[in-house]
């Protein structure tokens, strides 16, 4: 029988763990924290991709009307990416974050969050985004994260 490449070969061979990273807020500002984190990980030779929600609503998602459902979906892609040892960034409401829980194993998430509310959970980082220019605030975000992703 041929055995498939496993997740744990593909993060070998890229150094990195695959992860969900999940940046939660309601403010314009989280889609631009995204791009730029997957920016600052190319730049570092970090494989990741963000998980575009305006392509998944106009593609993927074209038949369906629920937020909710919409969201499942765009997990679901980013659990693809992670499987492949990608580290997948997704974004979107705070809300959302008890659906995320629901379907993510939680050593594949790291939820990104301004809100202080969350910050008794492990696999939460909170943002500070009214203190700091973005680029800062993605800068310090890379070295929160720098050891939850390194191999």
């Amino acid at each position: 029988m041929i055995e498939k490449v496993t997740r744990e070969e593909r993060e070998q061979e890229l150094l990195q763990k695959a992860k969900i990273l999940y940046i939660a807020g309601n403010t314009n500002e989280i889609q631009d924290i995204a791009f730029l984190l997957e920016r600052r990980f190319f730049s570092a030779g970090i494989v990741s991709t963000v998980i575009d929600n305006e392509l998944i609503k106009q593609g993927l998602c074209k038949d369906c009307i629920d937020p909710t459902e919409i969201f499942r979906r765009s997990i679901e892609i980013a659990k693809l990416y992670v499987n492949s040892g990608i580290i997948a960034i997704s974004y979107g409401s705070i809300d959302l974050i008890s659906t995320i829980n629901n379907h993510v194993e939680n050593t594949d998430l790291i939820v990104i969050t301004s809100d202080s509310n969350c910050t008794s959970e492990e696999n939460y980082i909170i943002l500070e985004l009214d203190k700091s220019s973005l680029q800062e605030v993605v800068h310090s975000l890379y070295k929160k994260l720098a050891s939850s992703i390194s191999q």
